[in-house]
Parts: C-alpha cells; sequence; structure tokens
C-alpha cells in the first residue's frame, strides 16, 4: 500500500454539540466526530510512518489557514469575496501547530481532542469556514503537497451540515477539477442525514462529458445547491438571525446540503453515509482501507528452455503482530516527574546494552578478534564470514518446476510456511502462461514440484505450485513450501475403534452431524476474514489513551460492554446446541470436565 495523503475536516458549528444519541446525551455530534477524526489519524500513524494528513475545522472564531492572508486596507474590496469564503477556518497540520499536510504526530491528537464548538452568540460575525469553503481548502492543501507524486488521496468530512453554505462556483469547479485529477475520493460522514450513497469510481468518467456538454450549450449552470443560497431575494447577506434559525430552517437546509453533498461525492467517486452512531462511523471510514501487496520480480522456469522474466511473487497471508517496545531513560526532576528541555519535549534517550567479551584471564576481548564457532560435542569449531558465505550457494531470485506429481501425493498438512500468490503482472504474455498452467493443475489435479530461492544467493526451498480457486478458472498459481526429510515430526499410530469400546454406528454418526449443524456460525460472528486481533487492537487503543493519559489504564477488546468474550462462542448458539452437546457427550462415554478449568 502506498503513501496516503488524507485531510480530515471536522465541523464545529454549534449544531454539532447537540446530542449524537437520545440514549446518551452527554455525547454530542462533536464528540462522535473527534473520536473517529482522533481514531483515523491513529489508524494513519499504525499502517506507516510515511502516511500524511491535515485537519481542517469549520466555523471556528479565529482565522489561521493560507488562504486566509491579512490584506492590507486597499485589497480588501477586491479580495473581500476570498476573504471571507475561508475566514473561520483553521487547519491544524501533523505536527498540530503549523500548517500544510505533514506526517501525523500525536500532538496533532491533542488538538483533536481539543475541540471545542463554536458558540452560536458570535453567529453574525461568521464570514465563511463553512463545508464548502473546507473542500476547496483541502483540495488546494493536496494539490500543493502531492501533485504528481504517488499518494493514495482522501477527504473526510464529518459534518451533520445543518449550516449555511457561500458557495463559490469558480472556485468549487477547480477544486473538483483537482480532486478528479488527482484521483482523490470525498468521503462524508453526515451525522443524522437522510440521504446516503456509495459512488463508485465509474461515475468519475462521466464527469467530463458532462461539463463539455454544459459548455457547449455557451452558458454555465450553477452546481446543485449553488442557485439562490449566496443571497436573500432582497440581496441581503445569508446571514439568518436568532429567531429565523429555527429547527424548520435546519431542516431545509440540511436537506439541501445532502443533495449537495451527494453531488460532488459522486463526481469524486466517493461516498455520502448517514451515520446514526459511532461504531456505523467506525465501520465506514476504518473499513475501507485496503492493503496492496508489494511485489517482488523472480524468473519462472516454466521447463527447461522456458523462462519467464516478467513474473512477480507477492506474499498472500502474514501473522500481524504489536510492535516491539523499546527500552527508554528518562530523566526526572525531584517530584519524580519527567524533565522537559525548553521546548517542552520530555529528555528521553534511547536504551542502548553495550555488549563486552571477556576472555578466560579477564581482559576485555578487542571486537576485530571475535569469531564465530559451532558448538560440537564438548569442542567450538570456528567459522568465519568466508567460510559462511562458502556454504552459500550463489543464486538469483528464481521459481524453477522440477516436475509433476498427484495432489493426494501432497497433503494439505504437508503444506507448510506462508502462501506467496504467482502473478504475470503488467505482462501479458505472461499472465497467459500462468493462467494456462494454473487451469491445467486444476483440470488435471496435479501439483508442481519446484525450488524457489527468494533472495539472492540464498538457500533454495522445496515448494508445490498450487491453482489458486478464487473463481471457476485460476488466474494465479499458490506457492506453498514442502518440507525435506528432517522437518517433518511423525505422529504415533492410534489405537483402532475397537480398542476404545467405540463402534461405528448410525447413531453415533447422527449425534457427530447434529453437533456440527448446531455449532453452525452465522456469516458476521467470528469470521476469520472480518475479525480483528482483539490483542493488537488493544495495544493500539492504550497507545492512544496514553497520547492523552499517560497513567490511562490498558484497554481490553477480548471482552464486549457486557463481559461477553467476543472470541467465544455466542451464547445463542451455545443454547441452541446444549442438547446435541449432551448427546455427542452419551454417545462416546466421554468424560466430564468442570468448565471453568478449561
Amino acid at each position: 500500500m502506498g503513501k496516503e495523503a488524507v485531510v480530515v475536516i471536522i465541523d464545529a458549528n454549534a449544531t454539532m454539540s447537540r446530542p449524537m444519541r437520545m440514549e446518551e446525551p452527554d455525547k454530542t455530534r462533536l464528540d462522535c466526530a473527534k473520536e473517529v477524526a482522533i481514531a483515523m489519524v491513529s489508524d494513519l500513524m499504525i499502517q506507516s510512518k510515511t502516511n500524511e494528513v491535515t485537519v481542517v475545522v469549520l466555523n471556528t472564531k479565529e482565522s489561521r489557514n493560507f488562504l486566509c492572508k491579512d490584506y492590507d486596507d486597499d485589497d480588501i474590496e477586491d479580495d473581500e469575496e476570498d476573504i471571507n469564503t475561508f475566514s473561520n477556518m483553521m487547519e491544524f497540520s501533523g505536527n498540530g501547530s503549523s500548517m500544510g499536510i505533514q506526517r501525523p504526530t500525536p500532538d496533532l491528537l491533542r488538538k483533536i481532542h481539543g475541540l471545542q464548538v463554536t458558540s452560536s452568540s458570535s453567529k453574525k460575525e461568521m464570514k465563511g469556514g463553512d463545508f464548502v469553503a473546507g473542500i476547496i481548502y483541502a483540495a488546494d492543501a493536496l494539490h500543493q503537497r502531492t501533485a504528481g507524486k504517488k499518494y493514495e488521496r482522501r477527504i473526510i468530512l464529518l459534518t451533520d451540515a445543518e449550516h449555511k453554505v457561500s458557495t463559490n462556483p469558480k472556485l468549487l469547479l477547480v477544486a473538483l477539477d483537482s480532486l478528479r485529477a488527482m484521483e482523490t475520493r470525498l468521503e462524508v460522514v453526515g451525522m443524522h442525514f437522510e440521504y446516503e450513497q456509495d459512488f463508485d469510481d465509474a461515475a468519475v468518467a462521466t464527469i467530463k462529458q458532462e461539463q463539455e456538454e454544459k459548455e457547449s450549450d455557451g452558458k454555465q449552470e450553477p452546481e446543485d445547491g449553488e442557485d439562490e443560497q449566496d443571497e436573500d431575494d432582497d440581496g441581503s447577506s445569508t446571514d439568518m438571525s436568532e429567531d429565523e434559525y429555527n429547527e424548520n430552517t435546519l431542516t431545509a437546509i440540511k436537506r439541501e446540503n445532502e443533495r449537495f453533498l451527494l453531488s460532488l461525492a459522486n463526481k469524486t467517486g466517493g461516498f455520502v453515509f448517514a451515520a446514526k452512531e459511532l461504531q456505523s462511523m467506525f465501520d465506514k471510514i476504518l473499513g475501507r482501507r485496503v492493503i496492496v501487496p508489494s511485489k517482488r520480480k523472480l524468473s519462472f522456469q516454466i521447463a527447461p528452455g522456458i523462462t519467464l522474466e516478467d513474473a512477480r511473487y507477492y506474499l498472500l497471508l502474514s501473522k500481524a503482530s504489536t510492535a516491539s517496545l523499546k527500552k527508554k531513560v528518562v530523566e526526572v526532576d525531584e517530584n519524580n516527574e519527567p524533565k522537559k528541555n525548553s521546548f517542552g519535549v520530555e529528555m528521553v534517550d534511547d536504551y542502548v546494552t553495550n555488549f563486552q567479551h571477556w576472555d578466560a584471564a579477564g581482559d576485555e576481548v578487542p571486537w576485530d578478534q571475535i569469531s564465530k564457532a559451532f558448538r560440537f560435542g564438548a569442542d567450538l569449531l570456528p567459522f568465519n564470514d568466508i567460510d559462511e558465505a562458502g556454504l552459500m550457494q550463489p543464486s538469483p531470485v528464481k521459481l524453477t518446476i522440477l516436475g509433476y506429481m498427484d495432489t493426494r501425493q501432497v497433503p494439505e498438512y504437508l503444506r507448510i510456511g506462508p502462501p506467496y500468490i504467482l502473478t504475470g503482472n503488467d505482462s501479458r504474455r505472461c499472465c497467459a502462461a500462468i493462467s494456462a498452467l494454473a487451469r491445467a493443475l486444476k483440470r488435471t489435479k496435479k501439483v508442481a514440484i519446484a525450488t524457489f530461492v527468494k533472495t539472492k544467493d540464498k538457500d533454495p526451498i522445496l515448494c508445490g505450485l498450487f491453482p489458486l480457486e478464487e473463481m471457476e478458472e485460476p488466474l494465479h498459481l499458490v506457492i506453498m513450501q514442502l518440507p525435506f526429510s528432517n522437518d517433518i515430526r511423525y505422529f504415533p499410530e492410534l489405537p483402532s475403534l475397537d480398542d476404545i469400546s467405540v463402534k461405528a454406528s448410525a447413531q453415533v454418526s447422527a449425534a457427530a452431524d447434529s453437533l456440527i449443524d448446531n455449532l453452525m456460525l452465522p456469516d458476521e460472528a467470528l469470521d476469520y476474514r472480518t475479525m480483528a486481533n482483539p490483542n493488537i487492537r488493544s495495544f493500539y487503543k492504550t497507545v492512544v489513551d496514553r497520547v492523552f493519559d499517560r497513567n490511562a489504564p490498558v484497554v481490553n477488546f477480548r471482552t464486549d460492554e457486557y463481559g461477553h468474550d467476543r472470541m467465544g462462542t455466542p451464547d445463542d448458539i451455545e443454547k441452541k446446541a446444549k442438547m446435541a452437546v449432551d448427546t455427542f457427550y452419551k454417545s462416546f462415554q466421554l468424560k466430564k470436565v468442570d468448565k471453568d478449568s478449561v
């Protein structure tokens, strides 16, 4: 997966102080927006240290962004529209203080955590800072930082859309053209929206044609939601008095803004999501990450005299784990609090361990006199770097098919190691050859036996090539390592069924079938394809919590809010299967075990 550049837009209007759910009156819409933004930025930090982000806050009392500058009095009249468009808007960069898209730090999370809604008492002073201005500003920020570079770009808007917008058609069209050119999606999370839709990238291809048709008519029609919004019928400002700003007006504004955001998301291939509660927002925003594996080049010898040089392979599965903890040395003051430098940063150093070696006389051995050795019995036989290099077999990264065997001769339990996918990448001839071989292996029920050198000049491993049966006709091959003789650990033979006094009967077979049928899990429960590792989630959630509170307790995602084990059998399934479990127990005369001791 390439580097990501993300602009998060957070609405801080007075309406965002309303409760997100009536059942939780203390959790406001802005509280939910902040939690989603913190989770989003944290996720980017966890995925890669190269990801970059900036946060734009709408409807703020202060104005701090690149497009709202200090103008001279003589220039105010000419630039007044632009000043108003981007006023009342704050940008917090990756470090939480400057402006521009940068790599995020914990300081940015603290800035997001401290955001507050803007008081409605200052509403008449607000001239800009609506979500349209935020989108235009986000497009400009992405263009300035990422134009012509390899980035995955996203704009995430968190809003209830219950504020009046003042659209600048010219700037908006330029921003949309820029977003389409950079293949940037607009992803809107709307608090209590009525409308929602997910647009695919195919919608983006029709925009240029629509724009050309409008221009051919000799006039440029305003975008949806643009007309009649800048001024009232009497030409006065769109700012409404407090009496007019009632529930009916908010509903009308919200409905019109939703349609407007739908049209913008359609033009960028993004989505508008109608959020009703916090968890659904997490699922929508954090669940869209697609991991693109890095492909490595190799030579693929199909047969003597036939070698494909354009083949690629990549890792299909890898075990995820938490990051290794590093030891730190922290200087503390007399109150046992961490010391800070003049910049307010804690004085922390990496903990470095020095290894020293001593001879029999107790003298330190210089590093250039230290050698490696192999313990052979009670003695040590020396080996140096030249010896180790001589044991290596010089070879390029290569996959060589030796021949073919029947699939039954290569049982699944002997297929070890993580699976790799073999593909032809961008070469159509290479793809055709690999897909033809995959289909032939499936059709004949054979496996290709090959040697695989994954790293240059390293020892080859023995492997099998199997068709990747992801569809009716496989298009790729799966590389699975096979063991050598000294890798196998054979298990002892099991006693026959007669020896344990269990006879295969129709009743016993039915008990096993019934046990399986009653313990069938629904599609959404314990699905290994979508279930996140609770230990990793707990670790990183604890890390984020300690950004705000150094003494925050460890978070446990293994149990839900009711104390039930998320990785245990669901309670309703366990109750349903009780009779089948008892029947199985009686049929095989099993020994009863205390449930609490398991």
